[in-house]
Formats: C-alpha cells, sequence, structure tokens
C-alpha cells in the first residue's frame, strides 16, 4: 500500500461523488478548490479546525453570514474526510455565529397593490405604462423575484399541455386507482387533477413523453421523476384503453434470482474497486456466505486492480466451516507477497487465471 491519496486528489472524488447524487456544485467545487489552494500554501497535508476557520474567515471585510456559507462547504468535505481517517475532525457548526442579514421584507396589502397598479397607468409613452402594470401584477401573481421576471421571454411561457403536465395527470390516474388508497391521499390526487383540466391523455401503449429538467420546471422535477416511475410499471391496457383485469402474474424466479445475484455481485465489485482506488490498493479479496463455489479472481476493466472472489459452505460443520476460513486466510497472505497474484488458487484452473473481466 502506498500513501494516502492528496488534499486535491480527495476533494476530486468528494465533489464526483455528490455530483454523481444530482448536486451542482458549481459555487461549492471552486471555494472548495479555492480552500486547497490556501492549505497547499500553508504546506499543510490535513485538514484542521483552526486551518477551515482561518480560511473560512477570509476576507476580514465579508459579512459573518459569507463567512459561515465557507465554513459550511468546509464541513460537509471535512465530514468526507473523517469518513477517511478518523482523526480529521470536523469544525463544529456553530463555530461562526452570525445573525440574518437580511432585510425584513415588506408585504404589500392588495389595496397597496391595486393603487401601484393605477399610479403606473399615469406613467407615458403607454407601453410603459403597460409594462409596469404588468410586471407588478405579476411580481404579486406569481412571487416571482424582480430579476427573474424581467428576464422572462416568449419561450419561457408554458402551454398547459405540455409532456410534465401529461405525465402527471397519468400519473395521478392510476393512482387514483389503486385500491385502498386514504381518503386524505384520494383528496389530494382529485384536487391535483381537477389543475390538470384540459390536458391532453397520454394513449395506452405508446411511448411516454419525454421531459427535459430546466430551471422552469425545477419544482417539480420529484414529482415528475416519481410520475415516470408509476407509468413505467408493467401496463395491462390495451391500445383502447380498455382495462383487463388481472387476478396474478406469473415470475421465472430463477432469472429473477440470477439478475439479482449478478446485479449484486457488479455492484460489490465496483465497490471494491473504490475502496482500493482510495486506499491505493492492487487487489482486494471478496468473501461471499453461499454455497460451494470455486475462488475466482476478476481484472477490473480500465485499472489495475484485481478482485479475488471466495465462497464460504456454510452447510458444512463448524469444523470444516472454520478450515474453510483458514484456507481463505492463507490465500490472501499468499497473494498479499511479492508475486502472489501469479498463484493459482484452489480451485481455479491455470487457464482461468484473470479471465473475468468487468467493463
Amino acid at each position: 500500500m502506498t500513501g494516502h491519496p492528496s488534499l486535491r486528489e480527495t476533494l476530486q472524488q468528494y465533489l464526483s461523488l455528490r455530483r454523481a447524487l444530482r448536486f451542482k456544485l458549481k459555487t461549492t467545487g471552486r471555494l472548495l478548490g479555492q480552500f486547497v489552494d490556501y492549505l497547499e500554501a500553508q504546506r499543510a497535508t490535513t485538514l484542521t479546525v483552526e486551518r477551515a476557520l482561518a480560511w473560512a474567515t477570509l476576507p476580514a471585510g465579508a459579512s459573518t453570514t459569507w463567512h459561515a456559507i465557507r465554513l459550511t462547504m468546509v464541513r460537509g468535505f471535512a465530514a468526507y474526510l473523517h469518513g477517511l481517517d478518523a482523526t480529521v475532525t470536523v469544525p463544529p457548526a456553530d463555530l461562526l455565529r452570525h445573525g440574518n442579514d437580511r432585510v425584513t421584507p415588506y408585504l404589500y396589502s392588495d389595496t397597496e397593490i391595486r393603487a401601484l397598479i393605477t399610479a403606473a397607468s399615469a406613467l407615458r409613452p403607454a407601453f410603459r405604462a403597460a409594462t409596469h402594470q404588468a410586471l407588478i401584477g405579476l411580481l404579486a401573481a406569481s412571487g416571482i423575484r424582480i430579476g427573474e421576471a424581467i428576464a422572462l421571454d416568449t419561450d419561457d411561457l408554458d402551454p398547459a399541455d405540455i409532456p410534465e403536465n401529461q405525465l402527471l395527470l397519468a400519473a395521478g390516474s392510476r393512482l387514483q386507482r389503486l385500491p385502498g388508497l386514504p381518503a386524505d391521499t384520494a383528496k389530494l390526487i382529485r384536487h391535483t387533477l381537477a389543475r390538470l383540466a384540459g390536458v391532453s391523455r397520454l394513449t395506452p401503449g405508446h411511448p411516454l413523453p419525454a421531459w427535459q429538467p430546466t430551471r422552469l420546471n425545477q419544482r417539480y422535477h420529484t414529482a415528475l421523476w416519481l410520475a415516470d416511475l408509476v407509468l413505467r410499471g408493467a401496463s395491462y391496457e390495451l391500445d383502447d384503453g380498455t382495462p383487463i383485469r388481472v387476478d396474478g402474474l406469473l415470475l421465472r424466479m430463477w432469472q429473477v434470482f440470477e439478475d439479482l445475484v449478478t446485479v449484486a455481485v457488479v455492484e460489490a465489485l465496483h465497490q471494491m474497486l473504490a475502496y482500493s482506488a482510495v486506499l491505493r490498493l492492487d487487489r482486494g479479496h471478496l468473501v461471499y456466505a453461499k454455497g460451494p463455489v470455486e475462488s475466482v479472481r476478476h481484472h477490473l476493466y480500465g485499472s489495475d486492480v484485481t478482485v479475488l472472489q471466495h465462497a464460504l459452505d456454510l452447510d458444512q460443520h463448524p469444523s470444516d466451516l472454520l478450515g474453510q476460513i483458514d484456507d481463505i486466510a492463507a490465500q490472501v497472505a499468499a497473494t498479499s507477497s511479492p508475486g502472489g497474484l501469479d498463484q493459482t488458487l484452489p480451485g481455479e484452473g491455470k487457464d482461468d487465471s484473470h479471465a473475468d473481466v468487468l467493463r
């Protein structure tokens, strides 16, 4: 095993992991890169609370809220480092105290809004008056920020009959037919479907309409992903919409089990690859509690990591089971020595070595 990865390498791993979970982290990635620059300039090889606080409070003239935001970003990275190295301390959440720097908003009453719209009608030319009246009305009715309202274009006007609404209508209609639906849930679904009046219904058996996540439908991303999951379930409707009563399903359990095992093994191998990459290891061992199988080695495509897979036969007598564990321990020790990977495992033919390649 070689040395641990550098802070910059670990930062890239942290950002890649969180971005894989749909976090964009544009500002966070930029600021944490600056934080690592700061640590490297200090010739620091690890993160400490003192260094995190010193960087977070830069520049000295910035607001306490900005300092707290910078520290919050560092705390997330520190928590990731702590998972790899328990000696790394995560800065406390209340290390920087700050108040609310925002001005308390003023809430206009309906009377004041009508007075503003009336006053705007006096502006000249008439187009300017109409623009301000429309802007004030839009802000009052929708609650969007003034910058968003000014930046609106004709392409931002969504008609009712769009793929997003079609998906929500179809998913809501299917959920409404579920037996035993709680009364409050059924009421919410009916309310949602009523608001989608005028939206075209999807044709049974046809592909689902495509939609793209944008800033305009950002508030509905979770609902749309859920609708997609609901609608991609198996359908028992004919093309003309005629429902079919289904009393049971016939499953090929051998195929279900085979697919489950295949996915589990592949996920375990790739997880072992991730651990080995972080710890700079060139080999790893997976031990499964399952029936008698031959020991197998996997060489992971695009890396120098080799994973050796072993299995225990739990049907054996405890003394025999302990003997199996001793054999696996001996194999681990043997393959960990120089040139150990070139040795043939018990139960493995010479031609099987490095035969399994995962992409």
